[in-house]
């Protein structure tokens, strides 16, 4: 039994990510499922998050938290290698980047799909400095651009392990 109410929502938002990830995104996922499945009515989910979005977006906000501490945690080095880092940490919170899609997809108007956008920033602006990019890039594109790539891999990297014949790690690698 869940003793103090933090707990409580992380157990709730790891319940509902499980049964997105299981289910799929569009599943039609509900309050009433997260309560069955993790033992408590669904009152008390309401009670916490007080509807489906809300519950998303507190998961979202706790997977990309450790999404975002991963990237934080990656050194300064060429653009390629942080593009790198980054998809791998995706792959490493791909609920993260699913619940944002699916937010998105829902027209949340809450949500920051660049949440690392200050970071990124400044490290273009280095990359200019040390000659690494042009002088003309458009930071805002390049950053729509790398972060259209690494979540629509990680949205569609099932699908096209299947339909390529591999495991899906070996498509990661």
């Amino acid at each position: 039994m869940v003793i103090n109410s933090e707990s409580t929502d992380r157990v709730l938002e790891r319940t509902a990510l499980r049964l997105l990830i299981g289910g799929g995104l569009l599943a039609g996922l509900t309050l009433q499922q997260v309560g069955d499945e993790a033992g408590v009515a669904k009152g008390l989910v309401y009670h916490y998050f007080g509807d489906r979005q809300a519950l998303l977006r507190s998961a979202l906000r706790h997977g990309a938290m450790e999404l975002q501490d991963m990237i934080r945690a990656t050194p300064y080095s060429s653009y390629d290698r942080r593009v790198g880092a980054f998809a791998k940490a995706a792959l490493v919170y791909p609920a993260a980047i699913q619940l944002m899609t699916l937010l998105l997809i829902d027209r949340d108007p809450r949500l920051r799909p660049r949440p690392v956008r200050g970071l990124v920033m400044q490290n273009f602006e280095r990359d200019v400095r040390e000659s690494r990019l042009p002088a003309n890039t458009d930071f805002e594109a390049l950053l729509g651009v790398q972060n259209s790539l690494v979540y629509g891999y990680v949205v569609f990297r099932d699908g096209l392990a299947r339909q390529m014949g591999v495991e899906r790690d070996v498509l990661d690698s």
